[in-house]
């Protein structure tokens, strides 16, 4: 296992995320040829187990140390792992991923509840909200519809739940909100994630972060899965603290239901 620290803003970080998103996109250009090639893509549905709780027990990942700065800093530290799908023998790249934001569990939580917040435009050509509720079982749920335009055109489908774990809506103690590929596109042969957030105790103005993300393709690593969470951190982390996100649009979207 690899363990990383790594500030998600600035102009470093800026910069490795832009090199990455074009390394991302020139791999993904010279797989599709070769799929083209072969005939081997195509589309499927994915069955998405039931629950809220995190893919793997424990997230190994450290949380980030105090600095000079921050006593609880807004970086994410990484760990690097291998997940094998539950009932199978596929083995996925999974990283494992802590971090802090500075406002309180229920200005996070609400930020979290924004589906804006975990889209990553760096990496897509379109994104949108296709259907809310869809899953009754759970207090908040959606599916987002995603495309990339390569060689061909990549598209696939993502199921959202989330949920207080334990405290309410208006003072979460703990949240949490699962994700996965329902449906579309075989290049993504595993694509699911989940997060939690926590109150730190004494801190009511600090959130813990904890995300687990697994992708399996042909043509994405860890450093793909790494960037994406750099990604969507930002996005929460700015939301939570009121700062516009761009893009921000979802032209044809449903309007969400009241109280999501």
């Amino acid at each position: 296992m690899i363990h990383r620290t790594r500030r998600v803003d600035g102009a470093i970080g800026g910069a490795l995320a832009s090199a990455r998103v074009k390394n991302r996109r020139a791999t993904l250009g010279a797989w599709v040829l070769g799929a083209l090639v072969c005939g081997c893509y195509g589309n499927e549905d994915t069955p998405f187990p039931p629950g809220l709780e995190p893919w793997e027990a424990t997230n190994a990942a450290a949380l980030p140390a105090a600095t000079a700065a921050a006593t609880f800093p807004e970086t994410l530290s990484y760990v690097e792992r291998t997940f094998t799908e539950p009932g199978t023998t596929t083995d996925a790249p999974s990283v494992h991923a802590r971090a802090y934001i500075q406002m309180s569990p229920h200005d996070v939580w609400l930020a979290l509840r924004d589906p804006q917040t975990a889209r990553d435009p760096t990496s897509t050509d379109a994104w949108s909200v296709v259907a809310w509720a869809t899953e009754p079982t759970y207090t908040y749920s959606l599916r987002t519809h995603t495309t990339v335009h390569s060689l061909i055109t990549l598209e696939w489908d993502m199921d959202w739940r989330l949920g207080i774990v334990q405290g309410t809506n208006d003072a979460p103690i703990v949240a949490a909100a699962r994700w996965q590929k329902v449906s579309g596109t075989t290049v993504l042969q595993v694509l699911e994630g989940s997060i939690v957030l926590r109150a730190v105790t004494g801190q009511p103005t600090v959130t813990e972060v904890d995300y687990q993300y697994h992708l399996k393709s042909s043509f994405s690593g860890y450093g793909a899965i790494e960037s994406y969470l750099q990604v969507i951190y930002g996005r929460l982390r700015d939301r939570a603290h009121g700062r516009p996100l761009s893009p921000n649009d979802c032209a044809g979207c449903p309007a969400p239901p009241a109280g999501y």
